[in-house]
Formats: C-alpha cells, structure tokens, sequence
C-alpha cells in the first residue's frame, strides 16, 4: 500500500488529480448504491400505504362533491315544496275571489 503511495507521488500532477477525482467518484457512487438501498424500501412500502389508505378513504375533492350533490338536491326539494306551496295559495285565492264575486252579485 505504501509503494503504491510513493509511486502516486512520483506521478504528475495532473496524474494524481485524475487519480484522486476518480477515487473520490467511485467512494460516492458506493455511498449513493448504500444510501439508496435503504431509502428505496421505505419509498416502495410508504407508496404501498398510500394506496391503501387511498382505497379506504374517499378523497376530499369526491367528499366535497358528494356533499354539494346532497345540498343541492335538498335546495331543490324546498323549491319544490315553496313552488307547491305558492300554487295552492293562489289557486285558493282565486276560488275565494270567484266565490265572493258570485255571492257579491
């Protein structure tokens, strides 16, 4: 090991930069492939949760849509009833006022 450094210090220095740049390239190529194989895992599992809570609860946006589908069809169940509501008020209105005309003559 010390030949091989004495060698390295016999060498240009261009040499021992190149040198140097790819032994510092391949240290952290090997750090990246260690980093990654642990942090991948806990990627893959936590996507696989995701999924599956995705599954089992709706998402707010399809909340949200659903609950806007049952307001409105509630509004216009009431506009229904007002709409009903008005039309036998007038129509005993006009039964009165007919009623009152015929007794009034």
């Amino acid at each position: 090991m010390f030949e091989l450094i004495e060698k390295l210090r016999q060498k240009p220095d261009r040499t021992k930069k190149q040198i140097a740049f790819l032994v510092a390239f391949f240290l952290t190529g090997i750090i990246f492939v260690i980093w990654l194989s642990v942090v991948y895992p806990d990627f893959k599992q936590g996507n696989l949760k995701e999924e599956v809570v995705s599954k089992l609860e709706p998402s707010p946006l399809g909340t949200f849509g659903e609950t806007f589908k049952t307001g409105m069809s509630a509004i216009g169940e009431q506009f229904t009833k007002l709409k009903e509501s008005i039309s036998s008020i007038s129509k005993d209105l006009t039964s009165s006022d007919v009623a009152t005309t015929t007794l009034g003559q």
